[in-house]
């Protein structure tokens, strides 16, 4: 196994290696025979972009959740008007901060995306470090911000639509 590794390979001794002209990292060099890739793409393979494209899993579907960053929690998005806040009432209730609204802000899902909207909240919504003021659309693994200490991480995952 070890000698196949090795194969052409030749010892230093019986190279000659040119005179070196500086001196750096020239002093490792080691001269060898070239080695031909192990798989060479065939003609065949090469992709002309006019293919139709091939659905691999038409079950899966792209899944919103929050995460929330203080505590690790994570919630899907799974309804439009999804509302974070303190209120029981909310689909994801932020417990031990009093900063937080009771209904503070609501996920709105729409044709074009996922809608991030302030519902009129004390300590305001805010989205790299700017206060909205109207809805913004959410991308995933962007952050936003409930009062000035509770920030939340949008995500979004393939996921197997509901049967």
């Amino acid at each position: 196994m070890m000698k196949d590794y090795f194969e052409g390979w030749e010892e230093k001794a019986d190279v000659q290696i040119p005179e070196r002209k500086q001196k750096g990292f020239q002093d490792r060099i080691v001269v060898r025979k070239p080695v031909e890739p192990v798989r060479e793409k065939k003609p065949e393979e090469v992709y002309d972009g006019e293919a139709p494209t091939v659905l691999l899993a038409p079950e899966m579907k792209p899944q919103a959740y929050i995460r929330r960053i203080s505590t690790g929690e994570e919630a899907a998005v799974d309804k439009d008007g999804f509302v974070i806040g303190k209120s029981v009432e909310a689909d994801f209730v932020v417990k031990s901060n009093p900063t937080v609204s009771r209904k503070h802000v609501k996920i709105n899902l729409r044709p074009d995306g996922c809608w991030l909207e302030d519902l009129g909240s004390s300590n305001h919504v805010f989205v790299d470090g700017r206060q909205i003021t109207e809805p913004v659309r959410l991308a995933d693994g962007m952050k936003f911000t409930l009062s000035l200490d509770e920030e939340f991480e949008f995500i979004v995952r393939m996921g197997k639509q509901d049967g």
